[in-house]
């Protein structure tokens, strides 16, 4: 595999972050990408040599990838409902990326324990799962994270968390998860991404989340607080005119 590195032509420092998960599988050449978003960390992984399939629910926006942003497609591109797609799914990966944020909320059927392991299903036994989610990184508001931690640790024996940017109020998090130790080699080769990355590792325990499931699914609740400061964000960045015309 090519050099892993950080790569400076992404902007969002939450693909930066997600564009390093080959270090904690430098051997994985497949991945499936849910959220296809411009199509940014799939043209990354084909740098690696890892053959991405991704799932889009919305058509447009695949088209847009592809005219827009330079999306280079490395596998097949699935349109629709990512749940439904997954389950048709017959093969196996040595990555999957859970990214289906949009529009300041997640898809919430996405977030259960039944989800996670239908996710497991389609890993390779040395796989990685990486999950993105927003939410405030500050006291009082960490419960829908340590939500998402307590679900995933029911599914999968090891994890690892990180946030996009430490200082930020606002944060993506990502949640790494294998039935195999997330390890990370500091030899020469990896030292600069690996210390880039550990400086944004955080401690989630999941001992004060709950459990998600499909029966029991409070995460739009649990989220108010991340949504209402998303809208602020956006009133501030856009303008009100501009949102409310």
């Amino acid at each position: 595999m090519p050099k892993i590195s950080i790569p400076a032509e992404v902007f969002f420092e939450y693909l930066q972050v997600l564009s390093l998960l080959p270090l904690f599988n430098t051997e994985g050449t497949s991945a499936l990408l849910v959220g296809l978003g411009a199509g940014h960390l799939v043209n990354i992984y084909n740098r690696y040599g890892i053959v991405t399939d991704s799932i889009e629910i919305d058509p447009v926006i695949a088209m847009l990838a592809t005219r827009y942003f330079s999306f280079e497609g490395s596998g097949e591109v699935m349109v629709g409902d990512a749940r439904h797609h997954i389950q048709k799914i017959n093969r196996s990966y040595d990555f999957i990326i859970h990214d289906s944020f949009t529009g300041g909320s997640e898809p919430i059927h996405l977030m259960t324990r039944e989800m996670f392991r239908e996710l497991k299903a389609r890993l390779n036994p040395d796989g990685v799962l990486v999950l993105n989610m927003v939410g405030l990184n500050m006291p009082g508001h960490m419960q829908p994270m340590e939500s998402v931690a307590k679900t995933l640790d029911t599914v999968f024996a090891h994890r690892r968390t990180f946030v996009s940017i430490p200082e930020s109020g606002l944060n993506d998090f990502l949640f790494f998860v294998s039935d195999q130790p997330l390890e990370l080699d500091p030899s020469p080769p990896f030292r600069e991404p690996v210390d880039w990355l550990l400086h944004r590792e955080i401690l989630l325990s999941g001992a004060s989340g709950q459990m998600i499931t499909d029966d029991f699914n409070p995460m739009e609740t649990l989220n108010l607080g991340k949504a209402e400061a998303y809208r602020e964000i956006l009133l501030e960045r856009i303008g009100r005119d501009q949102l409310f015309k």
